[in-house]
């Protein structure tokens, strides 16, 4: 179970720093991976 929270819990960070690279304008490399995973985010962003 520790090592599933770790996991979780880095995955959750590298997602937000994903979409803080999104929204300081910046092209992540992996940006389709934050698009698929959050889409109201990029969306919202984008409109």
């Amino acid at each position: 179970i520790a090592a599933i929270d770790v996991g979780a819990h880095e995955i959750g960070i590298r997602v937000a720093e994903l979409v803080l690279d999104l929204l300081n304008g910046r092209r992540a490399l992996d940006d389709r991976v934050v698009v698929g995973m959050t889409p109201r985010v990029v969306v919202r962003h984008t409109a």
